[in-house]
């Protein structure tokens, strides 16, 4: 399944000639997103599993790195 979502990532990417229609409410979900998860990080792995600030706060980078790039495509294949 993978395989096939880089492959038509790939396909539109080459019939778009490199150039996306970028549309504001995509990235506006995409931060939601972040937001969302982050405050999960925030408070549900600090209070469950007792981690410390500093081990929450590299999640929350690591979260704010990751889902743009995970969130993305799916995005771009619904329109957004």
């Amino acid at each position: 399944m993978l395989k096939t979502l880089i492959q038509n990532y790939r396909e539109e990417y080459r019939e778009a000639d490199g150039d996306f229609d970028h549309r504001i409410i995509g990235y506006g979900l995409i931060g939601i997103a972040i937001l969302g998860v982050n405050a999960m990080i925030a408070t549900t792995v600090k209070n469950e599993f007792g981690l410390t600030d500093s081990a929450v706060f590299l999640l929350i980078i690591l979260a704010g790195v990751l889902l743009p790039f995970i969130l993305w495509y799916p995005m771009r294949k619904v329109g957004f």
